[in-house]
């Protein structure tokens, strides 16, 4: 091994007494905590750092060890749409996190509003997002009960009941988590 156009014996001795396991990981785009395992040869004891400037990896243990150790990391959330490919330096070895792209959900209510007679009735709307998006649902008002399951993850149905007026006209908005708000009306009897 060379550095600089001469023999780095110190890199030489490392590589030659080091390994690492695992040597790659794949990570959720949320981010996550991950370890390595350095394994030194059997009978030696060799020092051996870890060496990273990627801000998108913090190490989280001790960078540098002599002998058999775990080194512990984190790595951060990625924002972006697209996969990544990080890598850092431990014991020379190169280790190599495949971080998946973000999930940037969209929202939208199908229809937004519903009006209803003072008699009340039952009613559908939906929650239209891509696969794997979050989504939940929950009635404030105790004249309207929600009949379907109250959350979902992607497309869904949100099925409920208006129960008959009490006389006035009334009018509640259903919250539904990351997509707005379903407007219910009932008028008068």
């Amino acid at each position: 091994v060379y550095g600089n156009g001469r023999l780095d014996v110190r890199a030489a001795v490392e590589l030659a007494l080091v390994t690492i396991s695992p040597t790659s990981v794949n990570v959720p785009a949320a981010g996550g905590a991950g370890s390595i395992e350095v394994v030194t040869a059997p009978g030696t004891s060799p020092s051996w750092r870890v060496v990273s400037s990627n801000p998108s990896v913090v190490i989280t243990s001790a960078a540098s060890g002599t002998g058999s150790g775990t080194v512990s990391f984190q790595v951060r959330e990625n924002q972006d749409e697209t996969p990544r490919v990080l890598t850092f330096r431990v014991a020379r070895r190169t280790f190599t996190v495949f971080q998946e792209a973000a999930k940037h959900c969209t929202y939208l209510l199908s229809p937004t509003s519903r009006s209803f007679p003072a008699a009340g009735g039952s009613a559908s709307f939906d929650v239209v997002t891509q696969a794997d998006c979050p989504w939940s649902v929950s009635s404030n008002a105790d004249w309207v009960m929600i009949n379907s399951a109250a959350s979902g993850s992607g497309p869904g149905t949100v099925n409920f009941t208006v129960a008959a007026g009490t006389g006035s006209k009334r009018k509640t908005k259903l919250p539904v988590l990351n997509a707005g708000k379903f407007v219910i009306k009932q008028r008068a009897n």
